[in-house]
């Protein structure tokens, strides 16, 4: 038979799972993937959102922050958790800078404000919703157009008295073979 006190105790180990297990799955087991996937289209490691300062400084990079702001925000909460005095108030810093860097950083992204929205209060939903954003950013990300093939000026090349106008050799095209090449190199060679 069991007592009154074993029974309070599996109440609120079931609690105290519900309120820990349900939330970490639906907020943020989704939202470290869709973080993981967002730093991975803007070329960085997808494992750097689960290391905690390397997660803030890339955070601050790809958001085009100076990094000076994510070592702010780490300062402001371990002091938040030491001092009494002051640290509603730090905490309340630590908050502002999170913000502008989050803000920020969802921005060099091709997100819709209510994606933004999703990103941050409702991961579970935005995790589906990823593979259909880009990294506009900059030129580190893998979306960015490569450019072919560079063009290369045209220059003189004097020889004697008299200049000529000389055209740079283009690369090996698609599908052309390396015979066919060596034979262009050499009709150019004699003209």
């Amino acid at each position: 038979m069991q007592s009154a006190g074993s029974t309070n105790f599996v109440v609120v180990g079931f609690v105290g799972v519900i309120l820990f297990v349900v939330p970490f799955f639906l907020f943020f087991v989704p939202s470290l993937i869709s973080t993981m996937r967002l730093y991975a289209k803007a070329g960085k490691p997808s494992w750097s959102p689960i290391v905690p300062v390397y997660n803030l400084i890339l955070m601050a990079k790809i958001g085009k922050k100076p990094v000076w702001m994510a070592v702010v925000l780490m300062l402001l909460d371990i002091l938040a958790q030491y001092t009494r005095e002051f640290g509603i108030i730090l905490v309340l810093g630590a908050l502002v800078f999170a913000i502008i860097l989050l803000v920020a950083f969802l921005k060099q992204y091709t997100m819709s404000l209510g994606q933004k929205i999703l990103y941050v209060f409702l991961p579970i939903v935005f995790v589906f919703m990823v593979k259909d954003i880009n990294y506009i950013g900059g030129t580190q990300g893998p979306t960015q157009a490569q450019p072919v093939a560079p063009v290369a000026p045209q220059t003189e090349q004097f020889t004697g008295g008299a200049a000529q106008s000389v055209v740079p050799q283009a690369p090996q095209t698609f599908g052309q073979t390396t015979e066919q090449s060596t034979q262009n190199d050499s009709i150019n060679q004699n003209l």
